[in-house]
């Protein structure tokens, strides 16, 4: 049942990314860059087949992105913090969002918008945890025990990162020369 959850999960994940990459670029480009992930999502390199935390994390991550492109900040925020629920890894939403709000030069209202939807979700977490295992158990186990360093798989954090790309490297060839068409075309519209 899990992996059958996850299937569908990534068959949404999919057309979120092909609606984004539509959105920046154009029709077969989101299609391509959609079979792309379809293909590599379920690759065991990826593990992708084993429906684990990573596979629940891009949905939301990619959905805060395409919140983003479409100006929904509200949206943005909370979809965003569902990915950091899932798992930490899913901080990437937050730092897109900040990144987007500079870029786009964004007022206090797609601020205001976006924390919104940060502290909603913040504070649905807050009251789960609260309630089914005390405040100070959670937020020790959400938070407290990997920032004391109580979790780490490699001696250095920069290692840990290095040896997951190394890990990955075949899914990342193929994706980073699809951007350079893809950039290389919206670069001649300019």
């Amino acid at each position: 049942a899990i992996r059958f959850w996850g299937a569908l999960w990534i068959v949404a994940t999919t057309l979120a990314l092909y609606a984004c990459a539509r959105r920046l670029f154009d029709q077969r480009t989101g299609a391509a860059t959609a079979l792309l992930f379809a293909l590599y999502s379920s690759t065991p390199a990826i593990e992708g087949f084993t429906a684990n935390a990573e596979t629940f994390v891009v949905l939301p991550l990619t959905l805060s992105a395409l919140a983003l492109l479409n100006g929904r900040w509200f949206w943005a925020g909370l979809t965003a913090a569902s990915a950091l629920a899932f798992k930490p890894s899913g901080l990437g939403g937050l730092v897109l969002v900040g990144a987007w709000w500079l870029y786009m030069r964004a007022g206090w209202k797609a601020t205001l918008r976006a924390a919104g939807g940060v502290v909603l979700v913040a504070g649905v977490m807050l009251l789960h945890g609260a309630s089914s295992a005390g405040l100070a158990n959670y937020l020790h186990n959400v938070a407290l025990f990997r920032l004391a360093g109580g979790y780490q798989p490699y001696d250095n954090a920069a290692i840990a990162a290095l040896v997951r790309w190394a890990e990955t490297w075949t899914a990342w060839l193929p994706l980073l020369w699809l951007m350079g068409i893809a950039f290389s075309r919206r670069r001649r519209e300019w």
